[in-house]
């Protein structure tokens, strides 16, 4: 394929002989071509330039022809009028005036081509005579019937241009005199060295006919060449690392190199001269590859052949199949015949490390997620102590009166607040690593949130002597649409920083809105302090997570480094760029910009006013009940603390460690709060309230108690039934705050689940209306009587079977009573038989349950329901 033929030899040698044939003939026609044309070109242009120049002079001498002859008319006309006193005759004034303004204006392109800007005084004066012939023209054409005195008047002022018509003229005759015979003399010049010039290019063509002759002598040293960049590029092919295989347009291989021969496991001899689908397209794939090679040299069409980079299988000589990347483009050999170049890459290797790449990856990623849960979990588990150290504090403080006792409480309740801050961020990074879900659909009042966000800090800034002024300009109902959360979080710690590193000194934050389109606005908060600062080296590191005074400020300063890991996370989710400039001693100011929706509010309605306050009316007897409370944590700890509290806060209060122990008391009983914890055995604090208010007695509040907090999980609690949530550690005054805004319930205890107004929180439907409308009166009643002697039968045999100890046939005998139950329409007994199965399944059921007894009390509803809807 690299070698050179004699057939190619000898049709480079009769193409360079041809080549200088052609270009003797060429020079000879092309000499004589040059000599024809340039006698035409010099008669010719002889004739047009005597031509041009005749026409220009007569055109100029007729301008004041045309001038004399509007003196003329004009002086008939006023002979005339003074001999008979007859009208002025203003056709001949007319015509005579409208030949010369034409001639002068004929006059005027002739001057800008032939003079231009060389001939300043005869430019002066066809100035001058432009200008007095459109003054002439405007009396002419004011005229009705002219007087003598017109006549005088408009003749007098054409006798003013006589000389400066004359003066033009011979002006212009001479500078054309002097024109024509330089041009003449300078295109006889440019003929005369054309005619050289062509000599010297007849002589250099012959000097070029010699070169080419010579280029025979030298055609054999090109052809040594050739070969010699032939061989280069043949040794390049066969060192080249990737496979190179050229096959013609029948697919046949013509070349084959020796990283072809490792791959596929051909000798070259093997190779070269064989079709390439023998070789290296796997069976099944050889009928296909076949056709659509015949179809592009046919017409073209492709899906591989220069499409670039693609990624197939091949085979080997062995028959093993192996994934390459393979790149095919189309030429043309010397004679035209089609041809392919492939180049081939066995990636099966790089694949599987990618593989593996990938694989090693994903575990880093995974062991970096159980990291965070574990510090999520660990710091969790640091709250639940902390709740019982603070709530002792809170406790003690009320009961001791000695001063020295006293400071070591308050001592106690600040160390334990420093450790709770210190979690809180902890547990704050996490969830801004691991929760995606923060909508940015809330409307953000950024004046009044920052102004709230100075008023909770000012204990602090009066403890560390600092000043705040907060400044912004902005119009006062500025609303924008982001997450109320991450702005409140971003900026807290921002504040919380600036205080932090600053003593005795000045803070200040300064809001700048600038609107960026109708419906968006640019917002900039900026936050400088006159603190300790910060050093251009350590500028880099202060928002990364864990950087700590050790390495940016000075040992007089505590905390974990996390603040402004989370102020880096809040900007990046809200979209925003943060800037901080600072120097040792003079201070720092970080910058927050970002862009948001605006959102417009109703002018009239403040939206910081509720529109509606419900605060719960107490009767008169009322007033002396104690609120009775519900407590459910496994935590010991927890549970007796908070007890503590409820009794120094004047409630009744009771225990469950659990949401099963839960869930049978509130079937008993009705409290008018329920503390909720979310993470216990058995059964969650979700799925307990769920619980509570499908098969319960009525409830009061249902109240999340737990140490996690994001929007994902105060969107749960809210589908559980639970109208809020309290991060723990709870505090006294917290506490306190529930329960004076908690309503009584306990008069609801008698209400049967039935007459409750709240079937919309329950899934599926339990009206026993249902059932009536589906089967009739009659049939109903009756299906309600089987199911009711149905279902106290199972309940029989379910006690039986759990004081025998068989948990596994009564789970089998509750799940069948749910499915009844379900059938029949009585959706909240399912739904506890439900439950009861999941306990007995777990094994946690036992005969002398007391939700079973509820069943049997929702049954006797139930059926008493159906029988009160029958007689309406």
């Amino acid at each position: 394929m690299f070698n050179r033929t004699i057939r190619e030899q000898l049709t480079e040698a009769v193409i360079l002989r041809a080549a200088i044939g052609v270009a003797l003939v060429l020079t000879t026609l092309g000499l004589g071509l040059v000599s024809h044309y340039y006698n035409v070109i010099q008669v010719s242009s002889e004739t047009i330039s005597s031509a041009d120049s005749d026409n220009i002079t007569w055109t100029i001498v007729q301008t004041e022809v045309d001038y004399q002859n509007l003196q003329e008319a004009l002086l008939r006309s006023l002979v005339t009028m003074q001999s008979d006193g007859s009208a002025a005759d203003l056709n001949p004034i007319k015509r005579a005036f409208d030949i010369y303004y034409s001639r002068t204006s004929t006059v005027q392109s002739v001057y800008n081509s032939v003079a231009g800007s060389t001939d300043t005084r005869a430019g002066t004066i066809l100035a001058r005579l432009t200008l007095n012939k459109k003054e002439l023209a405007v009396i002419l054409d004011s005229w009705d019937k002219p007087s003598l005195q017109d006549i005088s008047y408009f003749m007098g002022r054409v006798d003013l241009l006589d000389d400066d018509v004359r003066n033009f003229t011979t002006q212009m005759l001479e500078t054309l005199v002097a024109d024509t015979s330089a041009a003449r003399v300078g295109q006889l010049e440019v003929f005369s060295r054309f005619t050289i010039f062509l000599v010297a290019v007849a002589g250099l063509i012959l000097g070029m006919l010699a070169v080419a002759l010579l280029l025979l002598s030298r055609l054999q040293r090109k052809s040594d060449v050739m070969s010699n960049v032939t061989d280069t590029l043949r040794r390049v092919i066969e060192t080249s690392q990737d496979a190179v295989v050229l096959s013609d347009s029948g697919g046949v291989v013509l070349e084959y190199n020796n990283s072809a021969r490792d791959i596929f496991g051909y000798e070259p001899e093997e190779a070269i001269g064989a079709p390439m689908q023998d070789l290296f397209i796997p069976g099944d794939q050889k009928a296909a590859h076949c056709d659509a090679m015949a179809r592009h040299v046919a017409t073209g069409e492709t899906s591989i052949v220069d499409q670039g980079r693609q990624v197939m299988t091949a085979c080997d000589k062995y028959g093993r199949e192996f994934t390459v990347e393979l790149m095919i483009s189309s030429s043309k050999d010397l004679f035209g015949e089609a041809m392919f170049i492939g180049i081939i890459r066995d990636i099966s290797e790089s694949i599987k490390n990618a593989k593996e790449l990938s694989h090693a990856l994903e575990k880093a990623r995974q062991d970096a997620e159980v990291k965070e849960k574990f510090l999520a979990v660990i710091s969790h588990e640091m709250r639940t102590p902390l709740q019982g150290v603070l709530a002792t504090y809170d406790l003690l403080e009320r009961e001791i009166k000695s001063e020295n006792q006293l400071a070591l409480i308050e001592l106690g309740r600040q160390s334990g607040t420093k450790a709770l801050d210190q979690i809180n961020n902890t547990l704050e990074l996490v969830r801004l690593n691991q929760d995606s879900s923060f909508s940015q659909e809330e409307v953000v009042d950024p004046i009044a949130s920052l102004q709230n966000l100075i008023d909770l800090l000012a204990p602090l800034l009066t403890k560390r002597a600092n000043t705040v002024k907060f400044e912004f300009s902005a119009p006062d109902d500025l609303r924008i649409m982001s997450n109320q959360y991450l702005f409140d979080s971003l900026f807290d710690n921002l504040l919380s920083n600036a205080n932090k590193f600053t003593e005795r000194g000045d803070i200040a934050v300064i809001l700048d809105a600038q609107p960026v389109a109708d419906d968006r606005i640019e917002l900039q908060i900026t936050i400088t302090d006159t603190g300790v600062g910060i050093s251009s080296d350590n500028l880099k590191f202060i928002f990364e997570d864990f950087s700590t005074s050790d390495n940016v400020y000075t040992r007089s300063f505590e905390g974990t480094g996390l603040g402004l890991g989370i102020v880096r996370r809040c900007s990046y989710r809200m979209g925003g760029q943060l800037k901080v400039e600072s120097a040792p001693g003079l201070g720092s100011a970080f910058s927050f910009k970002c862009r948001f929706m605006r959102k417009k509010i109703n002018p009239v309605l403040n939206p910081e006013t509720p529109t509606n306050d419900k605060k719960p009316i107490k009767s008169s007897h009322q007033a002396d009940w104690r609120k009775r409370v519900l407590i459910v944590d496994d935590n010991e700890i927890n549970r007796i603390m908070i007890g503590k509290m409820l009794k120094n806060l004047e409630c009744d209060h009771d225990f469950a460690e659990d949401g099963v122990v839960a869930v049978r008391k509130c079937a008993a009983t009705s409290y008018d709060l329920i503390l909720m914890d979310i993470s216990m055995p058995n059964l969650n604090g979700m799925d307990t309230a769920q619980l509570i208010s499908k098969v319960c007695l009525p409830q009061g509040s249902i109240v999340c108690i737990t140490a996690h907090n994001s929007e994902e999980l105060n969107l749960s609690i809210t589908n559980a039934g639970m109208t809020e949530l309290i991060a723990k550690p709870i505090r006294l005054q917290v506490l306190a705050d529930l329960v004076n805004r908690t309503p009584f319930r306990a008069a609801t205890q008698n209400q049967t689940l039935y007459n409750r107004t709240n079937f919309g929180d329950i899934d599926g439907i339990e009206e026993p209306r249902v059932l009536i409308h589906e089967f009739g009166l009659k049939e109903s009643v009756s299906f309600a009587d089987q199911f009711d002697r149905s279902l106290r039968s199972e309940l029989g045999r379910v006690q039986q079977q759990l004081f025998a100890g068989n948990q596994g046939e009564a789970a089998r005998i509750l799940h069948g009573s749910a499915g009844s139950a379900s059938m029949i329409g009585a959706q909240r007994l399912a739904t506890l038989l439900q439950f009861l199965e999941t306990l007995a399944i777990l094994e946690h059921l036992d005969s002398e349950e007391p939700l079973l007894e509820r069943c049997l009390k929702l049954l006797t509803e139930f059926s008493a329901e159906i029988r009160r809807v029958s007689e309406v």
